[in-house]
């Protein structure tokens, strides 16, 4: 699921993101509620992790908020746990998808409880998809049997990005 980022989901988004609306993000969270109904039930709901010094300026994880909603209209457990950022990475923002990559080599560890897993990974801006592709990486590297992503956000598209 997604929308494009740009005009009012951006500004939702960018709320959630960066000044803890709880409104907003329960908001964006019944959108990816609605948007994962028809997809099975997974084993965990997976938030894409914060390194915990980003949490600690940040003051909340956004894609936690984000993961909250559909959890609950999936009946899944939350399981922040079963991934965790373990590399202090820089922001993505303005980096290319080929420093993206190399941004977050490592930057992901899974718990070993994933073994065997059908999981939904929930992200709230997808631009290149290299977070996303890392994540899910590594949940499938850690035994994941599936990974689904949902998303509140992509990136529109420009002529020399893949989309």
């Amino acid at each position: 699921m997604h929308g494009l980022y740009e005009g009012a989901l951006r500004q939702l988004v960018l709320r959630v993101k960066f000044s803890e609306d709880h409104a907003a993000a329960r908001l964006l969270g019944g959108l990816l509620a609605t948007a994962c109904a028809d997809l099975p039930r997974p084993d965990g709901v997976v938030p894409v992790p914060l390194h915990p010094e980003r949490l600690r300026r940040r003051g909340c994880n956004q894609c936690l908020e984000l993961a909250r909603l559909p959890a609950a209209a999936l009946g899944a457990p939350l399981q922040p746990g079963w991934l965790e950022r373990i590399t202090p990475t820089r922001p993505q923002t303005g980096l290319s998808r080929q420093e993206r990559r190399r941004n977050l080599r490592g930057a992901f560890r899974a718990h070993p409880d994933v073994r065997g897993k059908r999981i939904l990974l929930v992200d709230d801006i997808c631009t290149t998809g290299t977070t996303l592709g890392r994540a899910v990486e590594c949940l499938l590297r850690a035994g994941a049997a599936t990974v689904d992503c949902a998303v509140a956000a992509r990136t529109p598209a420009h002529p020399d990005r893949r989309p």
